[in-house]
């Protein structure tokens, strides 16, 4: 019961926020308003910085003015998180959990593990393995070695697989790390 009133609560917040950025994005005024309020108790320089990251961060969203680029968005983002569900499930087969915890389980797995991920840790470590963990203990009675194991498991195998593949694309672009660095510091 608790993890549906915490759905809920989530799902009106996410929701509101999503029709303010939706406001805000056909009416910039709007923005501006709140800007002005928020930044007359900062200091110029610091109010400053908050505006522009504000209108940068808004200015993502922009793509909801086209339909047309929004429909492929909406289809793709479905589609790469019904991917990483399907990753979540397959690692219960490498634990034989899956006779207990079905596709269902893995996308409640999956979504409050997002959460540890969103923690700003140094590559997701600990805030996923506790959220991941914790679920399969909590909400699925998994033996906590296991679960443990599984968020260890799961996490090394995507960490590592990003980092091949990162290195990959270094190397096969001619990619150097300072340049990559120094660009992404300019933007």
């Amino acid at each position: 019961p608790w993890l549906e009133d915490a759905g809920l609560i989530l799902l009106v917040l996410v929701g509101g926020a999503m029709a303010l950025m939706v406001v805000v994005v056909y009416k910039r005024s709007v923005l501006d308003s709140i800007l002005k309020v928020v930044t007359a108790i900062l200091p110029d320089r610091f109010g400053k910085r908050v505006s522009q990251i504000a209108h940068r961060f808004v200015d993502g969203f922009l793509f909801v003015k086209n339909p047309r680029g929004f429909i492929p968005l909406l289809a793709l983002s479905f589609l790469t998180w019904f991917c990483y569900a399907l990753m979540t499930y397959a690692a219960f087969y490498a634990f034989g959990l899956q006779e207990t915890m079905g596709f269902g389980a893995a996308v409640t797995v999956l979504a409050i593990s997002s959460i540890g991920v969103a923690v700003p840790t140094p590559g997701s470590t600990g805030s996923y393995h506790f959220f991941t963990s914790q679920t399969m203990i909590r909400l699925f009675a998994v033996p906590d070695a296991v679960a443990l194991s599984y968020a260890t498991v799961t996490h090394a195998a995507g960490y590592i697989l990003s980092t091949i593949v990162g290195a990959y694309f270094l190397l096969h672009d001619h990619i150097s790390i300072s340049r990559a660095v120094s660009e992404s510091e300019g933007s």
